[in-house]
């Protein structure tokens, strides 16, 4: 897909959940009281990582979210608007 397109000239973007450690140790985050499991997800931490197989070019912006929503937030909205999308 991410190929597909670049092809057509359209911007890609990449997007993880991650989350600082003071965030996945305390109870500042609601949706990590909803589901524990994602306290693994700490930024610069191997979970957090793309999986290798994936295209990412180095020019391909990565938006890290703290939830399923990768608009509430980030600057993914600013972004898109910067890049022409």
């Amino acid at each position: 897909l991410a190929e597909a397109g670049r092809a057509t000239g359209v911007p890609v973007i990449w997007t993880a959940i991650a989350y600082s450690a003071a965030e996945a140790g305390g109870r500042s985050v609601t949706w990590l009281e909803k589901a524990p499991g994602m306290r693994a997800l700490v930024e610069g931490g191997e979970a957090v990582e793309l999986d290798p197989r994936l295209p990412r070019r180095p020019e391909d912006p990565l938006v890290v979210k703290k939830g399923a929503s990768a608009f509430f937030g980030t600057p993914l909205a600013s972004l898109l608007v910067g890049l022409g999308a």
